[in-house]
């Protein structure tokens, strides 16, 4: 009976294990998604601030879906900052 109680206990310890390392895995996942996040803002605002001493009739170039398109800094500066806040 003593062997069924410790080999049920292994398997129990083994459950926690595993799950301890899925969460741990999902918090790696979660960490980078966040750098990335934290990555993009500091770029939007990089731009945003660049453009904003720019001449609004100024033409300039924005990536949209791969497609780069040609607007005007007036055009581009309120939708990058859309997006900032959207991340």
């Amino acid at each position: 009976m003593a062997k069924a109680a410790l080999k049920k206990n292994a398997e129990s310890n083994q459950q926690i294990v595993l799950q301890f390392q899925q969460l741990r895995q999902e918090q790696q996942t979660i960490i980078a998604k966040i750098c990335e996040l934290e990555g993009e803002t500091k770029d939007h605002e990089v731009v945003i601030g660049t453009l904003k001493e720019v001449d609004p009739s100024r033409r300039c170039f924005r990536s949209v879906g791969g497609i780069l398109v040609e607007r005007t800094v007036a055009e581009v500066l309120p939708a990058l900052q859309t997006n900032k806040d959207q991340v």
